[in-house]
């Protein structure tokens, strides 16, 4: 979907932001949308992988998200597996 590099960059240019939000939902829709992922985007690597509440709430390597565990679509996408 976009790279760590790319969410970075976007967390300090609102459009960019936006338009990778955008992506994202394009991409596990209409399941899923922006509001089924963590936010905000929390770069995870090194230490962070260990540290609460990051290693919930991040993004690994900053490419993919924990999904929301808050989100009643997530539980049941969850339930159903």
């Amino acid at each position: 979907l976009a790279s760590s590099t790319e969410w970075e960059k976007a967390q300090s240019d609102p459009r960019s932001f936006e338009s990778l939000k955008q992506k994202l939902e394009k991409s596990v829709g209409p399941g899923l949308d922006r509001r089924d992922f963590q936010w905000p985007w929390i770069k995870l690597e090194g230490e962070l992988w260990d540290e609460y509440p990051y290693r919930f709430d991040g993004w690994g390597n900053g490419e993919w998200s924990t999904l929301n565990l808050y989100s009643p679509k997530v539980v049941d996408v969850h339930e159903a597996h």
